[in-house]
């Protein structure tokens, strides 16, 4: 649906210790429809808004990133509007200079507004090795798994599962 809307946040950033730090962005989004909207739809909406990183740092070695983050935009195929929602939990862990993996989770979903019915999730633990033998060089190998889930009627195409294995070289100059 097309809208206009203003978004007024309230942005943070900064070491709250040495080993943990917060930045981000929150507040609401009003949202004001213009056009033709399904019957049942509000075309006056507030929703919250928000963009967020966590990362703490309990050893040298050791990173956790927790990313949070949600904001209504207008959906695709069919005229409505969903809430996009991003759920991240990343341990990095540094072996030596050249060797590290991250070990990773993402919630991902989509939430439709009233009158619409539907509520998409994909999951995605992740799992990333990484080796730069030189610091020009460097190479990763990562697998993913999806898992797509929904709450709508007919599900047929819309879940799934999927593995995924990436090789990636970088040379920098």
């Amino acid at each position: 649906y097309s809208n206009h809307y203003n978004r007024f946040v309230f942005g943070f950033e900064g070491k709250v210790t040495d080993w943990l730090k917060l930045t981000g962005v929150v507040g609401p989004d009003y949202r004001d429809f213009t056009g033709t909207t399904a019957a049942g739809f509000d075309d006056h909406q507030t929703i919250l808004y928000y963009d967020a990183t966590v990362a703490v740092t309990p050893t040298k070695r050791d990173t956790i990133t927790v990313v949070l983050r949600q904001f209504g935009q207008p959906a695709f195929g069919n005229p409505s509007f969903y809430e996009d929602i991003t759920y991240d939990l990343l341990w990095r862990h540094e072996f030596t200079a050249k060797f590290a993996t991250t070990i990773g989770f993402r919630a991902y979903g989509g939430d439709w507004v009233t009158p619409v019915q539907r509520n998409d999730w994909i999951y995605t633990p992740t799992l990333l090795l990484r080796y730069a033998p030189t610091k020009h060089l460097s190479g990763e190998i990562s697998y993913t798994y999806d898992d797509a889930t929904t709450r709508v009627p007919d599900t047929s195409g819309r879940e799934y599962t999927r593995h995924l294995v990436s090789l990636a070289l970088k040379y920098a100059f």
